[in-house]
């Protein structure tokens, strides 16, 4: 089970302020609580995760299995996997056409 998680974008905007509003905080000020926890399950499409991404403005999205997280999947990586693909099927092609 899980309370939320934090990014270093979390970080950034945080320490961000100015001087005078700045205070110590801890993680559980930081943090993404689960309940508004933008996540993804083990079975879903990587293109709608890619999508889903894309839209919400998000790079790393926690991948959930029974209230755990297994993984953390982030956008360069599905980018990565689409561009393979992609190439993977202009190779068949260009072979084919021979």
């Amino acid at each position: 089970v899980y309370e939320g998680i934090i990014s270093e974008r979390d970080i950034v905007y945080a320490f961000g302020e100015t001087e005078s509003e700045r205070r110590i905080l801890t993680v559980a000020d930081i943090m993404v609580r689960s309940e508004k926890l933008i996540v993804a399950e083990p079975d879903d499409h990587s293109k709608h995760v890619l999508a889903v991404m894309i839209q919400k403005g998000i790079r790393h999205m926690p991948v959930i299995d029974s209230g755990r997280i297994i993984g953390v999947l982030s956008i360069r990586d599905l980018v990565r996997s689409c561009i393979m693909r992609v190439s993977a099927k202009a190779h068949f092609l260009s072979d084919y056409l021979k």
